[in-house]
C-alpha cells in the first residue's frame, strides 16, 4: 500500500513575504547587518515596514486580516536564510546573471503519444519556477530555498503543450547538465520529490554564481514519460557523486514510522497541504550593528542560524552509516481485556511485589502475568509488520522543513549529534531532528480544523530508547511558550501584531523560538485558543516517579526570555514537582495551587430573583452529583488565571498511577467547598472533590491500562468529562499493539475526547473493523486509506528506522544468545513426579472448564493454566531443580514453603544498609536447609558464574569523550532479571555465596524498597567510579524482576551483560526488558543471554507462546501439549 496516505503533509503557506531592509523604530534608518559573520548575538530583524510622511510605521507588504477565517487561508511565506548582506544592486545583478539563463527543455517521450504525435521540445527557464519571479532580485542565486519554487509552475506548460497530458499517469525524468557533463539526474514523480530535487540543483547552480558565463552552459532537461507517480520504484533526482555536493533534503522513502493526519490542501483547516513545495524556512534575523542586549546566565543564548554554505560543507563531509533493514516483527504489548472472555483465576502462590498494582484489588484485572495475545499468535508478527508498514511516511523531509520553519531552525542541521540538535526556548537539552518533527506533528494534530482528523493528542509508540519522555516534555515547553507569549502580547504596551494588525510581530525569533501566537495565521495562535491552558500531569508507574521528576528538572529551564527590538522579555519557566512532595502539608502550596481549578455552574433555567441580598449558604452534606442531576446543574472546572505571577501551564506534576486508584489519596485531597445557587436566592455550600484541573496529561506505559473500570482510568475519564476544555493527551508505549488494533481502544478514546461507554464501544468496533481489513491478504487503496485515517493520532518510529536517510538510533548492535541449561540428574526424578502431578491436575481442571463454557477464549484458558499455584511451582522448579524435592518433603510433612513474596518481604525489607546491600543471613535459620537445597546443583547458576567471569575480564574501552565513562576499560556490569521475587531472592543469595567478593559486588531491587532506595541502587549500579572517585575495579551485579526493571530506568544501560533468567511468554515484557541495555546511549555492544531448558515440556510450551506460534486446540495447541507432557 502507499504509505503516503497515512502521512502528514506540511503546513500550507500561501503568500509570499517580501524581504526588504527594515527600519529602526527610533530613527527610521535602514537597519544594517553584521559583515564579520560573528553569530554570537542575534540582532533585531524587526518588522518589514517603512516610514510614511506622517511618521507612522506601516508594513510595506501589509494586508488587512478582516477575519480569522480569511486570514488563516493565506499564510505568509517566510524568507530565506541570510548571509551577511551586500549591496542590493549587486545581489540583484548577480542573481539575474545566473538563474534566468538556465534553460529548461521539456521533451515528450511518452509511449502513449506515439512517435508521430510527440511535440517539439518546449523551452522555459529556471527562474519561472519561482512562486514570485518578480522578487528574484532579493536573493543571491545560491540562497534560494526549495519552498520558493512552485510545483504547479513546473507542470504549468504541459497541459497546453501536450493536449492529451494526464498528470496521474506521467512521470518526469530530470537531467541537469553543466558544460555538457551530467551533473545530476533522476525522476520527479510528485510534488514531494520536486522539493527534494530543487535544493541539490540550487547547490550545483550556486557554484556558478562567481562566473555568470558558466551558467550559460547549464541546462535542465525534463523528459515526460508514462508511469505511475505513486509507484515509488523510480530513482529520485540526485547530484552525481563526482561533484561532491550533498543535497541536504533528499527524497525519503523513509522507514520512519510516523502516522499522522493525511489532510489535503482543500480541507477546512487551510493549513496542511500535500504540496511539499509550500514548505519554506524562516529568516535568520542577523545581528544589528551596534545594538546589544544584556543576557543573564539563565537566558536563552542569542544566536543566528549557520549559513547555507557552512551547512552544506558539513553535510558533504559527514559519512552516512549503513542502515539495516527494519525488523518486520513489531513488539507486542498488553491489550484491554475483553469483558466477554473475562474469567476469575485462582491466586498464584507468588504474588508479585507490592510495588504497585495496576488496578484496585477489588477490580477485575488481567494482572501482570495475564497473557494478552490474540486468537492466533502466529499472525501477530505479521500484523505488527503491517501496522509498521502502514505508519511509514514518505514526507519526513517536508515535515522536517515545516518544523524548522515553525521552530526557526536551520534545516541543514540534520545529523543526530546532540550538539547539532535544537534546544527549544525554555529548555536545557536539545532535540534530535526526528524529535523536532514529531513535536511539530503533535501540534498539527491538536490544532487541525478538520473535525474528523483532529485529535486531542497522540499515541507515541516509539520503540524503547528513542526518547519518548523528552518528546512529551518538549510538547509541554511549547505549550508554555505559546501561552506565555500570548499573555505578553495581551498587554497593549508590548509591541505585538495585535497592536495595529498592519505589521509583522516585533518578536526577534531565535533558533528554538516557535512562532509568536500574536500572529492570527500561526499555529501558536491555535494552540492558545483551541487547547487548554492548564498545567501538565504526568502519570507514570510508581517506580518511575523520581526518574521522571529528575529528567524533567534537568530538561526545563527555571526561566526563559525572548528578544524584542528594544528590550528582552523574561518569563518564569516550568516548575517541576511530584504529588508526594505536594500532598505532605495540610494546605495547598503555591505550586499545587496551579493545579487547582475554578468551578463554574450552569443551570438549564436562570433564577429570577438573584439580585436580592445574598443569604448565608446552607451546608449540604448529601451527594453533590445527585443534587446537581436533580436540579439540572452542570459543574465544570477551568484553571486559575495566575498564581504568584505564574501561569498554570508552568506546572509539571508527576504522580504515580497507583495513586489515582485511591480516591481518598488523590481526589479527596483536592476537595474544595463551593457556594452553589440551587433555587431563587437559595445557596448551598457543597463539598466537591477532585478540584484539580490540568491541560496536558502524560500517560506513560499506556499498554498497562487494561480495564476500563479501573480507578485510574475512571479518574482520567472524569477529567475529560468535567473540564470546560478537554486536556491534551500524550500516551506513551514502546509496545502499543499486541494482538489486535482493539488494544488501542482506551487510548484512541482519549485521543478523540470520548468517555461515555457507548462512544468507547464505537471506537472498539471501528478498530476491530480496521483490524479485519489489515488481516486480509490484499488491501485495496480505499481500504488502505480507511485504515490510515482510522489510525490518525498514532505516531510510531522503530529503532532501526531512519530519518532523512540517517539512522535514528546510533547504538552498537546487541548480541542475543540463547543459553541451554540442562536440568541435571540429582533432582530430575523429583521434578518428573512434580510434572506428572501438575499435568494431571491441570488437564482435569481445564476439561471441567471446557464443559462448563461454550466457547472459551484462548486467553482465559491460558491464564487459568499459568495462574495455577502448582504450575507456578513447576516453573520455579525448572529453574531451581532442588525445589521439586523440597515441595515433596513439605507436602509429606504438611508444611508450607516460604515461596510467596508476602513471606519473604518481612525479612528483606528491614535491610537498610548502604549499597551494595547484603541479604545472606537476614532470613530465619529454619530456612537454611530449604535455601541450601534450592541452590544445590544449579545448572543456571553455573552459567551465571561463567558469564560474570567473562564480564569481569571484559577490557573493552569506553572512548566517548565528555561522558563519565570516558577512558574506562575495567570490569563490566551485569543485569539479571527473573520473573518472580522468589527467584530474584535466591539469585541474590547465590551470587553472595558463590562469586568472589574481591571481584564482584551485587544488589537486589525488590518491591519492599522505597523509591529513593531504588533510585540509590540504580545510581550505584550506573556509576563507573567507587566512593573514592576512582574507576571501579569490580563487576557490579543488579538482580531484580521483569516487573520492577523492565520499563524506564535509563541507568540500567550501564550494564554490558544482561541475563534473562526466566523464559517468559509475554513478548512485550521481553521487548521492554531487553531495551534496558539495548537502547540509545549504550556505548558498547551488549550481550543478552536468555536461559532456557527446552528439554522440559512446560518450558518448551512457554517458549512457543513467547514465539507466537501457539493455538488453543490441536496436537500443537496448549491443551494438546499439556496432555502430551512426558518428562
Amino acid at each position: 500500500m502507499d504509505a503516503s496516505v497515512a502521512a502528514v503533509a506540511p503546513r500550507q503557506e500561501a503568500a509570499t513575504r517580501a524581504n526588504i531592509p527594515s527600519q529602526c523604530p527610533s530613527s527610521g534608518l535602514p537597519r544594517k547587518r553584521a559583515h564579520d559573520g560573528n553569530d554570537d548575538e542575534a540582532a533585531p530583524n524587526g518588522p518589514k515596514r517603512r516610514m510614511t510622511d506622517a511618521g507612522s510605521l506601516h508594513d510595506s507588504t501589509s494586508h488587512h486580516k478582516t477575519s480569522r477565517t480569511s486570514a488563516r487561508s493565506s499564510r505568509a511565506q517566510p524568507t530565506a536564510l541570510h548571509t551577511p548582506m551586500r549591496d542590493m544592486a549587486t545581489c540583484e545583478r548577480e542573481a539575474h546573471d545566473v538563474l534566468p539563463f538556465v534553460p529548461i527543455h521539456y521533451v515528450d517521450a511518452r509511449d502513449s503519444a506515439g512517435i508521430n504525435q510527440r511535440r517539439r521540445p518546449y523551452r522555459s527557464n529556471f527562474s519561472r519556477l519561482l512562486k514570485d519571479p518578480g522578487g528574484l532580485g532579493r536573493y543571491d542565486g545560491h540562497q534560494l530555498l526549495p519552498a520558493e519554487f512552485d510545483y504547479k509552475a513546473f507542470l504549468e506548460p504541459l497541459p497546453e503543450w501536450l493536449h492529451d497530458f494526464e498528470e496521474t499517469t506521467s512521470i518526469y525524468h530530470v537531467q541537469l547538465t553543466k558544460r555538457s557533463n551530467v551533473a545530476g539526474e533522476g525522476f520527479i514523480c510528485h510534488d514531494g520529490e520536486f522539493v527534494d530535487a530543487i535544493l541539490p540543483m540550487l547547490c550545483s547552480l550556486g557554484k556558478s554564481r562567481s562566473n555568470a558565463h558558466v551558467a550559460l552552459d547549464c541546462r535542465i532537461t525534463v523528459t515526460v514519460q508514462d508511469g505511475d507517480p505513486m509507484n515509488g520504484a523510480y530513482e529520485p533526482f540526485q547530484l552525481c557523486e563526482d561533484l561532491r555536493l550533498a543535497s541536504v533534503v533528499h527524497h525519503e522513502d523513509s522507514t520512519t514510522d510516523t502516522q499522522h493526519e493525511p489532510e489535503t490542501a482543500s480541507n477546512a483547516h487551510g493549513r496542511i497541504s500535500t504540496s511539499p513545495e509550500d514548505i519554506s524556512m524562516v529568516d535568520a534575523n542577523p545581528a544589528a550593528e551596534g545594538q546589544h542586549f544584556p543576557i543573564d546566565e539563565h537566558d536563552d543564548e542569542v544566536s543566528t542560524l549557520p549559513k547555507d554554505n557552512d551547512a552544506i560543507t558539513t553535510n558533504t563531509t559527514s559519512q552516512q552509516p549503513p542502515c539495516e533493514e527494519p525488523d518486520a516483527t513489531a513488539p507486542a504489548s498488553s491489550r484491554l481485556p475483553d469483558s466477554s472472555t473475562s474469567t476469575s483465576h485462582p491466586v498464584g502462590p507468588d504474588q508479585e511485589e507490592e510495588d504497585e498494582s495496576d488496578l484496585d484489588s477489588n477490580e477485575s484485572s488481567s494482572g501482570d502475568e495475564d497473557d494478552v495475545d490474540g486468537e492466533y499468535d502466529e499472525e501477530v508478527d505479521e500484523l505488527g509488520s503491517r501496522v509498521a508498514d502502514l505508519l511509514r511516511s514518505r514526507l519526513d523531509a517536508a515535515n522536517w522543513a515545516a518544523a524548522c520553519q515553525y521552530f526557526h531552525h536551520n534545516p541543514n542541521l540534520t545529523s543526530n549529534k546532540p550538539e547539532d540538535g535544537l534546544r527549544l526556548t525554555g529548555t536545557n537539552q536539545p532535540l534530535l531532528p526526528f524529535q523536532v518533527t514529531d513535536v511539530y506533528i503533535y501540534f498539527q494534530l491538536v490544532t487541525s480544523r478538520d473535525a474528523e482528523k483532529r485529535r486531542y493528542g497522540a499515541l507515541l509508540g516509539h520503540e524503547m530508547g528513542l526518547g519518548k519522555t523528552r518528546l512529551v516534555m518538549a510538547i509541554a515547553a511549547v505549550r508554555q511558550f505559546c501561552f506565555s507569549l500570548w499573555e505578553h502580547a495581551s498587554d497593549p504596551l508590548n509591541a505585538h501584531l495585535h497592536k495595529t494588525k498592519d505589521h509583522d510581530c516585533f518578536l526577534i525569533r531565535r533558533a528554538g523560538d516557535p512562532e509568536c501566537p500574536c500572529d492570527i495565521n500561526s499555529m501558536s495562535y491555535d494552540v492558545v485558543h483551541e487547547t487548554h491552558r492548564g498545567g501538565t500531569l504526568a502519570i507514570v508507574p510508581a517506580g518511575l516517579v523520581m526518574q521522571t521528576f529528575e529528567k524533567a528538572s534537568e530538561f526545563f529551564s527555571r526561566r526563559f526570555s525572548v528578544q524584542f527590538p528594544d528590550h528582552r522579555a523574561r518569563f518564569k519557566g516550568t516548575v517541576v514537582t511530584t504529588w508526594d512532595q505536594e500532598k505532605k502539608g495540610p494546605d495547598f502550596s503555591d505550586t499545587m495551587q496551579l493545579g487547582c481549578g475554578e468551578w463554574t455552574f450552569r443551570r438549564g433555567e436562570p433564577f429570577l430573583d438573584s439580585e436580592r441580598p445574598r443569604p448565608e449558604p446552607t451546608e449540604f452534606t448529601g451527594n453533590s452529583q445527585a443534587l446537581f442531576a436533580e436540579l439540572g446543574i452542570t459543574a465544570s472546572i477551568e484553571p486559575p488565571e495566575h498564581v504568584d505571577h505564574r501561569l498554570p501551564c508552568t506546572l509539571f506534576m508527576v504522580v504515580s498511577r497507583s495513586m489515582l486508584q485511591k480516591p481518598g489519596s488523590f481526589d479527596d485531597v483536592w476537595a474544595t467547598e463551593e457556594d452553589v445557587l440551587v433555587a431563587d436566592n437559595t445557596w448551598y455550600r457543597v463539598l466537591l472533590s477532585a478540584g484539580y484541573c490540568f491541560g496536558f496529561l502524560i500517560l506513560d506505559e499506556i499498554h498497562d491500562w487494561r480495564s476500563l473500570d479501573a480507578s485510574q482510568v475512571q479518574c482520567v475519564f472524569r477529567i475529560l468529562q468535567r473540564q470546560q476544555k478537554k486536556p491534551l493527551i500524550a500516551a506513551l508505549s514502546g509496545t502499543p499493539v499486541s494482538s489486535s488494533l482493539t488494544d488501542l481502544t482506551f487510548t484512541f478514546s482519549l485521543l478523540k475526547g470520548l468517555y461515555k461507554p457507548d462512544d468507547i464501544n464505537d471506537v472498539k468496533v471501528g478498530l476491530k473493523e480496521l483490524n479485519d481489513i489489515m488481516g486480509s491478504d490484499n488491501m485495496t487503496e480505499d481500504e488502505s486509506a480507511q485504515v490510515s485515517n482510522g489510525l490518525i493520532g498514532f505516531i510510531q518510529r522503530t529503532a532501526d528506522s531512519t530519518f532523512l536517510k540517517k539512522p535514528l538510533m546510533r547504538k552498537p548492535k546487541a548480541v542475543l544468545i540463547d543459553v541451554e541449561c540442562p536440568i541435571g540428574e540429582k533432582y530430575k526424578e523429583a521434578l518428573s513426579r512434580l510434572t506428572k502431578r501438575v499435568q494431571e491436575a491441570t488437564v482435569a481442571e481445564m476439561q471441567l472448564q471446557l464443559k462448563n463454557t461454550r466457547k472459551p477464549s484462548r486467553k482465559a484458558v491460558r491464564n487459568a493454566i499459568y495462574k495455577r499455584p502448582d504450575v507456578c511451582h513447576l516453573a520455579l522448579a525448572i529453574q531451581f531443580p532442588g525445589l521439586a524435592q523440597s515441595i515433596e518433603v513439605a507436602e509429606a510433612e504438611g508444611e508450607s514453603l516460604p515461596i510467596n513474596w508476602d513471606l519473604i518481604s518481612p525479612y528483606a525489607c528491614p535491610v537498610k544498609t548502604p549499597e551494595p546491600r547484603q541479604y545472606d543471613g537476614c532470613f530465619p535459620e529454619e530456612w537454611d536447609e530449604f535455601v541450601d537445597v534450592t541452590l544445590d546443583e544449579l545448572p543456571r547458576g553455573d552459567k551465571i558464574v561463567e558469564i560474570t567471569e567473562e564480564a569481569y575480564s571484559d577490557d573493552r574501552l569506553y572512548d566517548e569523550p565528555g561522558l563519565p565513562s570516558f577512558g574506562f576499560n575495567g570490569p563490566k556490569n551485569v543485569l539479571i532479571l527473573a520473573e518472580r521475587p522468589f527467584a530474584a531472592q535466591r539469585l541474590k543469595l547465590f551470587v553472595e555465596r558463590t562469586l568472589d567478593p574481591e571481584k564482584f559486588e551485587s544488589t537486589w531491587i525488590h518491591g519492599g524498597m522505597s523509591k529513593p532506595e531504588k533510585a540509590n541502587a540504580i545510581e550505584w549500579f550506573a556509576s563507573f567510579r567507587d566512593n573514592n572517585g576512582n574507576f571501579q575495579t569490580k563487576t557490579r551485579i543488579l538482580i531484580s524482576t521483569y516487573k520492577l526493571c523492565s520499563t524506564g530506568l535509563d541507568g540500567l544501560k550501564a550494564a554490558c551483560y544482561m541475563i534473562l533468567f526466566t523464559v517468559i511468554r509475554r513478548y512485550s515484557t521481553l521487548a521492554q526488558a531487553t531495551a534496558r541495555v539495548d537502547r540509545l546511549g549504550q556505548l558498547l555492544p551488549p550481550y543478552i543471554y536468555t536461559f532456557q531448558s527446552s528439554e522440559h515440556p512446560f518450558e518448551e510450551m512457554t517458549m512457543i507462546l513467547r514465539d507466537k506460534r501457539a493455538r488453543l486446540f490441536g496436537r500443537q495447541g496448549i491443551l494438546g501439549q499439556i496432555a502430551g507432557w512426558n518428562y
